[in-house]
């Protein structure tokens, strides 16, 4: 039995083994002539997730200031319509106060006199200038509420309405508790805390996770699939204090945010009491120019003389406007604590 021996040198940089056996080269292929190689990776960062949950936190802060201020669009647009709708009401009001006016002046007039003529043409000229006001008032309604022209408002009185609370500290603190100023100053806070939470992350090393697969076809000395699961980390020691000012000036923003919310909860209190208070005087001023309002039409009647008539007369239109301006004076009073309040 002979013996033999074979030697191997790699001589082919494309991957060809030659073996010599005997004085005889046989090629040996390393590498397929088909060959293909697929890979599939991901990373995953961890650090940078708590970034992302405190832009979440930012996110649904802006959403609630968004809808907090949306609230008080349509609060504001409640009001003014309920304005405007007093405003009406009491111009009509004084309207047809001053043709009443009119028609007593006109009787007066027959009388030829100088005195009688002069307070008809004053009742005349404060019927138009009523009327123009009840055109103005109910145009910018009309505007306001894109009503057509051709349609006809008809504007009742409805009953007085009782105070929406019954003390002022009461109002304060419903107020506190629906205004949308202190909603959205109070947001703002938790924004800025969140900002302050993604400062301090800066200050953890960046991980990252790491994973992928790959299959190779073609090398039959390689293994055909492979996995691999891996964890890359970074750290920057000194950045010549960049994170502790980030850090310091986001917790300042914080402290001004506390501090807002404070001064917008002191604001919210003064006004809903202060609005309590002018509903409290509104009321006594209207009771007051009712029974004035009495009182002068009592005179009207006993007035006996031409000029203590037409006297009598002018002042009981006056009393009438009077009390007509202190309804509409409660009224918008009542509408604006109602308005802080959320009772109505």
């Amino acid at each position: 039995m002979v013996g033999s021996a074979v030697y191997f040198h790699f001589d082919n940089p494309l991957g060809t083994v030659v073996g010599t056996r005997l004085g005889a080269q046989i090629p040996i292929n390393v590498f397929n002539q088909n060959t293909s190689l697929t890979t599939l990776g991901a990373a995953q960062p961890i650090t940078a997730l708590l970034k992302v949950n405190a832009g979440v936190k930012i996110a649904q802060a802006d959403e609630q200031i968004a809808q907090a201020q949306i609230e008080q669009g349509k609060r504001a647009l409640a009001y003014g319509v309920e304005q405007l709708y007093w405003g009406l009401l009491a111009a009509r009001q004084i309207s047809a106060g001053a043709a009443q006016s009119v028609t007593a002046c006109e009787e007066l007039a027959k009388m030829g006199t100088s005195e009688t003529l002069i307070a008809l043409a004053e009742a005349r000229q404060g019927k138009a200038q009523a009327d123009n006001q009840v055109g103005d008032i109910e145009g910018q309604l009309r505007m306001l509420l894109d009503i057509p022209p051709t349609l006809v408002l008809d504007i009742i009185e409805p009953p007085l309405p009782s105070p929406p609370a019954a003390s002022a500290d009461e109002a304060a603190a419903l107020a506190l508790a629906i205004s949308p100023e202190v909603c959205e100053a109070g947001q703002n806070i938790f924004k800025a805390q969140a900002a302050v939470q993604a400062a301090k992350v800066d200050y953890l090393p960046n991980v990252n996770v790491i994973g992928g697969y790959a299959n190779l076809n073609g090398v039959p000395a390689i293994q055909q699939n492979i996995g691999y699961v891996g964890v890359m980390g970074s750290y920057t020691f000194y950045e010549w204090g960049k994170r502790k000012y980030t850090l310091s000036e986001r917790e300042t923003v914080v402290s001004m945010a506390q501090l807002k919310w404070q001064q917008t909860q002191d604001d919210v209190r003064l006004k809903a009491m202060k609005a309590f208070a002018e509903l409290q005087q509104s009321r006594q001023a209207l009771q007051m120019a009712e029974e004035f309002v009495v009182l002068r039409l009592e005179a009207e009647k006993t007035a006996t003389d031409l000029t203590a008539r037409i006297a009598a007369t002018k002042a009981r239109g006056l009393a009438q406007v009077e009390a007509v301006k202190a309804r509409l004076a409660y009224q918008t009073a009542h509408a604006n604590l109602a308005t802080m309040t959320g009772r109505r």
